[in-house]
């Protein structure tokens, strides 16, 4: 046997061993450096919608959405849960039901559809105006809207009133849901504290059921 062939190829074989271990341990290095750039850049990554009813951008991150988001959803809930008359009340408010936290769909249901039964009945229509611009307090997760609110039984014209209404609502993996709606009362032009976990039905109840009296 030539040693010298057989040390040589020993030699080469030790070498070409050496060579994958080094390829090997950097292609498990640069795997990981890139789970790591992923891992980050899907923390920071920034999605860019343009929801219905919007002619600009708004921006979303893993814990933060733009206020004119929050906004066009509080233009819908808002739409839904107070415009409204005798034929298109109930499926209106199931549409809004859509909106509510699983804690607070069943109260905001029961409420809801006492709700759309007195308005069915006593024939009540309402339309309501936000008058200034929808305020969103993104720490405490709240929205206030103000507007003017208009109440028909039937044909006939019964009153008109200018409200403010508080959203308190949270963000859920992108999505915006609804935790309560209040109705903020005013009393000799000052503010009362509004009252806590009351639903929107009993924001919005006072009007249909003072119409029927």
């Amino acid at each position: 046997m030539d040693w010298k062939l057989y040390i040589s190829q020993m030699a080469n074989i030790k070498a070409q061993n050496k060579l994958l271990k080094f390829c090997f341990v950097l292609i498990a290095g640069t795997q990981l450096w890139n789970s790591h750039k992923i891992d980050e850049a899907m923390h920071y990554q920034r999605t860019v919608l343009i929801p219905v009813g919007l002619d600009s951008r708004v921006t979303m991150t893993a814990d933060h959405v733009s206020d004119n988001y929050v906004r066009t959803f509080a233009r819908e809930v808002t739409n839904l849960a107070f415009n409204y008359n005798p034929v298109a009340a109930r499926r209106q408010f199931g549409e809004l039901l859509q909106y509510f936290t699983p804690e607070a769909f069943p109260q905001a249901k029961s409420a809801f559809d006492s709700l759309a039964d007195t308005i069915e009945r006593a024939k009540v229509s309402s339309s309501f105006v936000v008058a200034k611009d929808i305020e969103v307090d993104q720490e405490k997760k709240t929205i206030t809207v103000n507007g003017t609110q208009r109440q028909w039984v039937e044909s006939q014209f019964i009153d008109t009133a200018d409200k403010t209404y508080i959203l308190n609502y949270l963000m859920a993996d992108g999505h915006f849901q609804l935790t309560s709606i209040e109705e903020k009362k005013s009393n000799m032009g000052q503010r009362q504290d509004v009252k806590p976990h009351a639903t929107a039905a009993t924001a919005v109840a006072g009007g249909p059921q003072n119409a029927k009296q």
